[in-house]
């Protein structure tokens, strides 16, 4: 679901996996990170 997304961002999705996070952490997290990529274009 959220890992999918996150390795098209280029985000080492092993490493995460590792980390643990929880679903709230990981949408928290591709949330900022879609928009830093989207202020970046």
């Amino acid at each position: 679901m959220f890992y999918e997304r996150l390795g098209s961002f280029g985000v080492n999705v092993a490493l995460i996996k590792k980390l643990n996070f929880t679903d709230e952490e990981l949408a928290a997290f591709e949330d900022r990170l879609t928009k830093l990529m989207e202020n970046r274009r």
